[in-house]
């Protein structure tokens, strides 16, 4: 299991993402996971909670498509949980978000 954790200076936003790994080894690590099923078939899965404010981000075999599309869930609910709503005056903050957080794992992936 590889596990990364980034942050942003903007929105305070966190997001630990792991990779590499079954999906029942990171539920072992989060308590609040304890209810949340992945299907046999999902190889990947976006998960915040409320209550403690964490966002992951799964991804069984790591690959660049994949995680960008889970991204883009994280970026999509932790904006929309901050008023900002998808429209053409607000597209590019989520184009940066999107592209702040893939860039910064793509920089600790590839070291």
């Amino acid at each position: 299991m590889k596990h990364l954790k980034i942050k942003d200076d903007i929105f305070s936003l966190h997001l630990d993402f792991f990779y590499d790994c079954e999906f029942n080894e990171i539920k072992e690590k989060i308590e609040w996971m304890d209810e949340i099923n992945a299907r046999e078939q999902c190889k990947a899965k976006f998960l915040s909670s409320e209550e403690t404010g964490e966002n992951i981000i799964w991804v069984k075999n790591y690959n660049i498509a994949t995680l960008a599309h889970e991204l883009l869930h994280f970026v999509f609910q932790n904006l929309k949980d901050r008023w900002i709503i998808y429209c053409s005056e607000s597209e590019e903050i989520f184009c940066y978000l999107q592209e702040y957080f893939l860039r910064k794992i793509l920089e600790e992936v590839n070291k």
